[in-house]
């Protein structure tokens, strides 16, 4: 018996350790996107997937400053009209790849927005 209760320990040490890593990030990237009114922006594929042999971005985080937008991640472009809006100071989280290659904006003033973006693996 407690062959068994030892076997049950570790097993459940093992996999609360394998389903710690696995939400684990680290900040790899950051960048900084304007986004100008009725205009589209997305992210940089080539800032959250750079070439070589390095492991794929898990999520990016997304600080709105300076005026409100819309976005989506769906893959369709927001307007002024249709999309999530997002004020001043609003943080948005995309979870996965597929949310982040989708992932576009636009400005819905005559301010320019900015987004700070941070991608993390």
């Amino acid at each position: 018996m407690k062959v068994l209760r030892l076997a049950a320990i570790l097993i459940l040490a093992w996999v609360g350790i394998v389903f710690a890593q696995s939400w684990t990030v680290t900040a790899f990237d950051h960048e900084s996107i304007t986004v100008t009114y009725n205009t589209v922006s997305n992210l940089t594929t080539t800032t959250y997937q750079p070439t070589g042999a390095v492991p794929p971005v898990k999520r990016a985080m997304i600080t709105v400053e300076d005026a409100h937008a819309r976005y989506r991640a769906d893959g369709t472009s927001p307007t002024i009209s249709v999309g999530h809006l997002v004020k001043i100071d609003d943080v948005i989280v995309l979870e996965t790849i597929s949310d982040i290659k989708n992932f576009a904006i636009i400005g819905l003033s005559s301010t320019n927005t900015v987004v700070m973006v941070t991608y993390e693996r």
